[in-house]
């Protein structure tokens, strides 16, 4: 007879005392922003973006930056792209970056 438990976070399923199917899954949080306007917006400041990310604690961080433009300066990037994306792609270097 099949059944279910969890250990670690991780689901599985067993037969006989064999697990036969282990598996874990994945949270997503889709973060929208409003870029500059987060400057002049009380109820969502950029402080409020990145308590967020902080507060989902992933292991990754996508953003929309070109892989060609990932590895430039941050006077670079301000050029083309928003403060919260490179703030972000600062803050967060430590965990694994999807372009």
């Amino acid at each position: 007879m099949l059944k279910e438990g969890v250990s670690n976070g991780s689901d599985y399923i067993y037969e006989n005392g064999v697990i036969i199917m282990s598996f874990s899954l994945s949270k997503v949080l889709i973060l929208g922003t409003i870029h500059g306007l987060h400057k002049k917006n009380d109820s969502y400041s950029y402080k409020d973006i990145f308590e967020i990310i902080d507060k989902f604690n992933s292991d990754v961080l996508g953003m929309e930056i070109r892989p060609e433009d990932i590895d430039q300066g941050r006077e670079y990037l301000l050029k083309y792209y928003p403060y919260e994306m490179i703030e972000a792609k600062d803050r967060y270097s430590h965990r694994s970056i999807i372009k």
